[in-house]
């Protein structure tokens, strides 16, 4: 890779804090005279630079219908669901046992949390 200029990747704007770090650190010793030149973009955004030559990898959280792509899975990320409270008495309705949204009893679990 030495001599073709860094290596552009695109990254997702809330990409899970401890894995691009790695990645790179192990990029860099298996090949150590590669640079690496990192941006921030919405999936659409960044398919539309690969597309354009502007970057040489996009880690993407929609998968291209295109064939024209090579694609392999990174990371898998928890998601939650946040409602308001009073919307969510609403959604849920009657639930016998078990607490009622805005009880005070509903917490999100801990890895869906601000770290």
């Amino acid at each position: 890779m030495a001599g073709r200029g860094p290596l552009r990747i695109s990254v997702p704007l809330e990409l899970p804090a401890d894995l691009l770090p790695r990645a790179v650190a192990e990029l860099g010793s298996a090949f150590p005279q590669t640079r690496v030149d990192i941006s921030h973009a919405s999936s659409a955004a960044q398919l539309t630079a690969l597309q354009a030559g502007e970057r040489d990898v996009a880690l993407v959280r929609e998968c291209p219908a295109d064939l024209g792509y090579d694609a392999v899975l990174a990371v898998e990320e928890d998601l939650g669901v946040i409602v308001v409270t009073d919307r969510a008495s609403e959604i849920a309705g009657p639930r016998p046992g078990r607490p009622r949204p805005g009880s005070g009893r509903y917490r999100c679990p801990a890895r869906l949390t601000a770290r």
